[in-house]
């Protein structure tokens, strides 16, 4: 169940995001957004953007597919995206 996992990463997230400074506050979120588990990953996005909204953060989304191989890609992207300056 990788749904689990990716709820436990996306809470702590957002629970780092809220002790930072506001302008400087970014989060990512890898979620499948193709196939069978395109609902549950739209569901995750929603979340994340009302999150997002709510405490001024800026949110990064990218497709993982609900693959080993692609939430790898999703997390090198992430750490790209979100460590930009």
């Amino acid at each position: 169940m990788r749904f689990v996992p990716s709820l436990l990463c996306f809470a702590m997230a957002l629970g780092l995001a809220t002790q930072t400074h506001a302008a400087d506050a970014r989060m990512g979120l890898a979620a499948p957004l193709e196939g069978p588990n395109a609902l549950l990953g739209q569901q995750m996005v929603d979340g994340a953007r009302t999150a997002a909204a709510a405490t001024n953060v800026e949110l990064f989304v990218v497709d993982d597919q609900c693959t080993a191989e692609s939430g790898e890609k999703a997390a090198q992207a992430l750490i790209a995206r979100v460590g930009e300056n």
